[in-house]
């Protein structure tokens, strides 16, 4: 229900991040997530997300120290989560800086394409996502040209999209970029991905428009 935005579910979830995470992190002598948060296991990435989301520059910075000592692979991965669910441009460029750069220790190089993905499985961070892979896959490539499996989960994170001026984005982009990209099958399956999707919603927007406007409660709020 806190994804379709019910103002009740948002609260008790910033209530719990506030007295289950914060509070009893803030006063333990260990503070491991792991160790220290009393949220239950299968709400964290939840509670642990709309902290984030509704919280300032202080409780992301907690947040990332608090990813930074994270031993647990799994906690890690829901604070990581919680991390891209800034509503800050700034913030979540620098998030993804850190992805990028190979020399970062913040994000270990497993997860930073993981970053990737779960900023751009945001509102606001599909929207900044292309601009930013785009104008950093020169770096992308250098680094990463001898690790093709980490490389091409960058490239499924970043090109995404369902218009028809992403897929034109994406051609221009490529049609620049021959000489490293060509080799990589990825780059064609993610443009056919966006070109199906595309179709898709010339297809079917308008319907769903109406569809939504007749019939959800809560409004429809449309695609930009």
């Amino acid at each position: 229900m806190c994804e379709i935005k019910n103002e009740d579910c948002t609260q008790r979830a910033i209530d719990s991040y506030t007295q289950k995470f914060v509070y009893p992190c803030q006063n333990h002598e260990n503070p491991i997530a792991s160790n220290c948060s009393t949220v239950p296991v299968n709400v964290r990435s939840l509670v642990y997300c709309s902290g984030i989301k509704y919280g300032n520059d202080k409780e992301w910075q907690s947040m990332l120290e608090m990813f930074e000592r994270e031993p647990v692979q799994v906690e890690r991965d829901r604070l990581m989560y919680a991390l891209s669910c800034s509503r800050d441009t700034y913030t979540l460029k620098r998030l993804m800086n850190m992805a990028v750069d190979i020399n970062d220790t913040v994000v270990r190089l497993q997860d930073k394409s993981t970053v990737f993905s779960f900023v751009g499985g945001t509102h606001i961070g599909e929207h900044i996502i292309f601009d930013f892979f785009i104008q950093n896959w020169d770096t992308l490539y250098n680094d990463l040209k001898d690790q093709q499996t980490l490389l091409k989960r960058f490239v499924q994170a970043s090109l995404t999209g369902k218009t028809e001026r992403r897929v034109q984005e994406i051609e221009d982009f490529l049609a620049k970029n021959k000489a490293t990209t060509a080799n990589l099958d990825v780059f064609k399956q993610q443009l056919e991905i966006v070109q199906t999707n595309a179709k898709w919603m010339a297809r079917n927007y308008k319907s769903l428009v109406e569809w939504f406007k007749n019939n959800a409660n809560s409004g429809f709020e449309e695609i930009s």
